[in-house]
């Protein structure tokens, strides 16, 4: 099932905790974007008050690719080499091995590392489709659809994530 958000009307998900806080984290979803030249937010572990201090798989507007973002006071990003297709399904997930490992992917494939050691600090709240941008307030909003997302406390193989993709492009 998908669920459709209008980044206009400021829709998303929260939950009022950080389902998970550290590394290993897993984040994956379908999604569809209605425009790759806006930030898109898919899904954030972070918290509440500030910009700073979270895991985070967004496509970002300025480059119009998939990132998977740990930040602290300074941010490190794994970055896909792809865009995802406008008004079609695309598949993302980002892997947070550790916290000095993330990596993107994009469509089960175009994978991206990066090294940069960087930890959060209590992230306490997960939201879909937003992020928070400073004093309780929200940005970014997810315009288009998003189905099947799930947080997982480990880090996926290469290999699980292909099967992933594989196994629901075929249901």
């Amino acid at each position: 099932m998908s669920r459709k958000f209008i980044a206009a009307s400021s829709q998303y998900f929260e939950n009022g905790a950080a389902i998970l806080t550290a590394a290993p984290i897993t984040m994956a979803c379908w999604f569809q974007v209605v425009a790759v030249n806006v930030d898109n937010i898919l899904m954030t572990q972070s918290t509440v008050d500030t910009f700073n201090h979270k895991f985070q798989m967004h496509v970002q507007g300025s480059d119009t690719f998939l990132h998977a973002e740990t930040q602290s006071t300074t941010t490190a990003t794994a970055i896909t080499t792809v865009s995802p297709k406008i008004g079609v399904w695309n598949h993302g997930c980002a892997v947070f091995a550790s916290i000095s490992s993330r990596s993107i992917y994009l469509n089960g494939g175009n994978k991206v590392t990066d090294s940069t050691s960087k930890t959060p600090t209590a992230p306490n709240r997960t939201l879909f489709g937003a992020q928070y941008s400073g004093a309780g307030t929200k940005a970014g909003f997810l315009d288009g659809f998003m189905a099947e997302a799930a947080i997982w406390n480990i880090d996926l193989t290469d290999g699980e994530v292909a099967n992933a993709v594989a196994h629901m492009a075929n249901a």
